[in-house]
């Protein structure tokens, strides 16, 4: 077993009166920076990076321990005002919920966390996450002991697992993510979004604390939905703020963090930033809007002239769970955030609210004329749950490989797709339309497995928090009927009525701004993306033929040279099922991508983050000195 990695935060807890053998297993492998903290029936390792407001240790009140690991915001309560007094509010949490561990989510408005909490006058353990799962809980049950941890690869390590072909593996190479509570490991399961684990006499009850609320009938008025929406927005995003802590979010030619940047009413405490290119539109709309204010903590995140591909390759080695991570990011766009001591950033998300997710497949040709007419509501039905889902995951699916992998998992995987179905529709909630379901698994399944997951390789610099994805947000989005968010409808018409001086500015990629009629957007904006093709000018295109050779550096053969050299070097591609695929699809970016991640999973399991770290650099080398030999 390799020396525990402690550049992430993470923590571990055993639970169990036998966990004796365990517990001495993991100490071995810890350095000083781990705080070990013993309870009656479970033994905690805490190593927290950096100070959010969270304790280090389990508060215990009334035979209830409890434990938080991330940034949590209550309900009444600031973030400076919770990190004063820690404890007060965690006992202020357990006596409210002694009678139901499972609601303590309950009184966190916002946050990025997962937490474990143990009744001892029920024996009964209980594991819970954040309601999107931002930082995802892991556990493990080992005899009578159960071991939870937010750090994949540090169950793996206590348990001396191997990386093999396994059922989260295979879901994960068809999917792109682990919808089920399936992980790399068989061994291994992760907790649910809005999920929680009860742990009692040996057995593990996995249920849901939250449900997706069903739509209402029109009753209101389309201009009361939006006072309403603009007064809670502007309260959600207002409870994040902190004169203590440093946060910031990335203020864009957009319309998300436009709506947060028009809800914060101190503007010039949270740092505004800005990337990458200061001829990019999204960063000379954002100036003109911050100097509009006359604001000074708007900054460029310029990464242009790094070595990117060698931070991509650092990048690589630094999540627990490199599955979460289907694109290109690199280790110099976290500089920026942990130059500036940003605790959190928020980040907009705003998909839901402004109904941009309940259409077809948007690469489709005809998908621009069927945004542009009248709204169309397809009645659901059982048997098309699971085309859906793959709608939901930008049909970037790859169910045909399965005739690959033998004939055993072809012939169970129609069990599977029916088991998926059943396990995500509770949370979903009521659905009675097509467009209804995909725009709300969307929000759940696919924007935090997909786009949040920076995240997981920024525990160790900031967390992220999204004002429109907490629980409230949510349940008052998801009873707007549709007809009323439909392409970003109610956002038009919160600008133009709160926020005219924000929302007079024109959106990158489009030619309108935030105070144009509704319906001249719906009409034409899906239009506008491919005026370029006949040789109209727009000033995303003007960007993009300017900024070309820096798109091709991010783009680079380099990195698919880079990433099949990994794969054929790591033996659970190599020496598997997974070969055949590598073999036939190398040249497939997304394919490529998620064989790649998977053998990253080995290496850092078997070399450790800074051993794995050393060795990629090592390979982007050689591909350089190779090619400049050529």
């Amino acid at each position: 077993m390799n020396q525990i990695n402690t550049h992430n935060r993470h923590f571990l807890v055993v639970f169990g009166k036998n966990r004796k053998d365990i517990i001495s297993n993991l100490q071995n492998y810890l350095d000083n920076k781990v705080i070990i903290t013993n309870t009656n029936m479970c033994t905690y390792f805490v190593n927290n990076i950096y100070y959010s407001g969270l304790p280090d240790k389990p508060i215990i009140v009334d035979n209830v321990e409890l434990f938080l690991q991330g940034l949590v915001f209550p309900y009444n309560v600031t973030l400076d005002e919770f990190s004063e007094q820690p404890e007060r509010y965690h006992k202020e949490m357990i006596e409210k919920h002694r009678n139901d561990l499972t609601k303590i989510p309950y009184s966190i408005r916002n946050g990025s966390y997962c937490g474990v909490a143990y009744d001892e006058t029920d024996d009964a353990f209980y594991a819970f996450t954040c309601f999107l799962n931002s930082i995802p809980l892991y556990y493990s049950q080992v005899g009578s002991c159960l071991v939870v941890s937010n750090d994949l690869c540090l169950i793996a390590q206590l348990l001396n697992l191997e990386l093999k072909v396994s059922k989260g593996l295979l879901e994960y190479y068809v999917l792109g993510t682990n919808v089920s509570e399936y992980t790399a490991f068989d061994e291994i399961r992760a907790i649910p979004k809005g999920g929680y684990l009860k742990f009692k006499g040996n057995s593990i009850t996995i249920d849901y604390y939250y449900t997706m609320p069903t739509e209402e009938k029109p009753a209101k008025k389309f201009d009361d939905y939006v006072d309403e929406f603009a007064a809670i927005w502007d309260d959600n995003v207002n409870a994040l703020h902190s004169d203590k802590f440093v946060y910031g979010f990335g203020l864009t030619g957009g319309i998300d963090s436009r709506l947060i940047f028009s809800a914060v009413k101190n503007k010039s405490k949270p740092i505004i930033f800005t990337g990458s290119h200061p001829e990019h539109p999204d960063y000379l709309i954002a100036k003109k809007i911050t100097e509009s204010l006359k604001l000074n903590n708007h900054y460029l995140e310029d990464y242009r002239f790094v070595d990117s591909l060698t931070g991509y390759a650092e990048y690589c080695s630094m999540s627990d769970n490199p599955l979460l991570a289907n694109t290109i990011y690199t280790s110099q766009q976290m500089k920026f955030r942990q130059e500036h001591n940003i605790l959190y950033e928020l980040i907009g998300r705003t998909e839901l609210i402004g109904g941009r997710l309940h259409y077809r497949d948007m690469r489709n040709i005809l998908s621009p004329i069927k945004r542009s007419l009248p709204l169309k509501r397809t009645p659901i039905k059982k048997s098309s749950l699971y085309k859906l889902i793959k709608l939901g995951l930008r049909n970037q699916t790859f169910d045909e490989d399965i005739n690959l992998f033998g004939e055993h998992i072809l012939n169970s995987y129609p069990q599977f797709q029916m088991y998926l179905q059943e396990l995500i529709m509770p949370q979903i909630g009521i659905c009675y339309d097509e467009e209804t379901f995909l725009e709300r698994f969307r929000h759940i399944y696919h924007l935090e497995n997909l786009q949040f997951w920076t995240s997981l390789s920024k525990r160790r610099i900031d967390e992220t928090l999204a004002p429109s994805m907490n629980m409230d947000m949510t349940n008052f989005t998801c009873k707007i009927p549709l007809e009323f968010r439909e392409e970003e409808k109610i956002f038009f018409a919160y600008f133009k009525r709160y926020n005219p001086q924000i929302g007079k500015f024109v959106r990158s990629h489009y030619i309108f701004s935030a105070n144009s009629p509704w319906i001249i957007y719906k009409l034409l904006s899906n239009y506008i993306k491919s005026l370029n093709a006949i040789g109209i000018k727009i000033p995303f295109f003007q960007w993009y033929i300017k900024s070309n050779n820096f798109l091709k550096s991010r783009t680079s053969p380099e990195i698919k040279e880079f990433q099949k050299k990994i794969c054929s070097s790591a033996s659970i591609i190599k020496d598997s099922i997974f070969n055949k695929l590598f073999l036939q699809y190398s040249n497939d970016s997304i394919r490529l991508m998620r064989l790649f991640n998977i053998a990253i999973l080995q290496m850092r399991l078997e070399k450790g983050e800074d051993n794995l770290k050393d060795f990629l650099v090592e390979q982007m080398n050689n591909i350089r000195t190779n090619k400049i030999n050529k």
